[in-house]
């Protein structure tokens, strides 16, 4: 019984770094294409018309470097739980600001996974993957202990 316990314990360990290396990654990609081209993503984030057009630029500026940051913590497993936890408000907020624009029948880029000329249009098959991600970061932050930079040299 008590080698189970601890196969189970390794396993979810393994399981839970794959899943760092993912979601990690997955925000790290996304990011990528919004940096190199800010005024791009800017002009994306004017279709969702949500934000004030004074706040537009600060966002494109700031949020890609929020994803990228949180996505390289949660792959070295630093501050993994504190980043998991501000990737799943990023989430709602795309979720939210979707599902408001599905409402009004707007249709656009969702500024996603632009990088590489990946361009996809707000659906519901997008709320439903943001919602994937979502359960997926969250099951980061409650699976993830609370480490800092003492730690960042052991990825597991």
């Amino acid at each position: 019984m008590r080698k189970n316990k601890i196969f189970e314990k390794y396993l979810n360990k393994k399981a839970l770094f794959v899943l760092r290396l993912i979601i990690g990654g997955l925000f790290i990609l996304s990011s990528f294409n919004k940096l190199y081209d800010p005024e791009h993503f800017q002009a994306i984030i004017m279709m969702y018309k949500i934000l004030p057009d004074v706040l537009v630029s600060i966002f494109a500026i700031v949020l890609p470097w929020v994803e990228f940051v949180c996505g390289i913590l949660i792959v070295l497993n630093c501050y993994a739980k504190s980043s998991a936890l501000i990737l799943s408000a990023i989430l709602i907020a795309f979720i939210g600001a979707i599902l408001l624009n599905l409402a009004r029948g707007l249709i656009h880029d969702c500024g996603c996974f632009d990088v590489f000329g990946f361009k996809e249009d707000i659906s519901v098959i997008v709320i439903f993957r943001d919602l994937v991600l979502l359960g997926l970061t969250v099951l980061i932050y409650l699976k993830t202990g609370n480490s800092g930079f003492k730690y960042s040299k052991k990825l597991g």
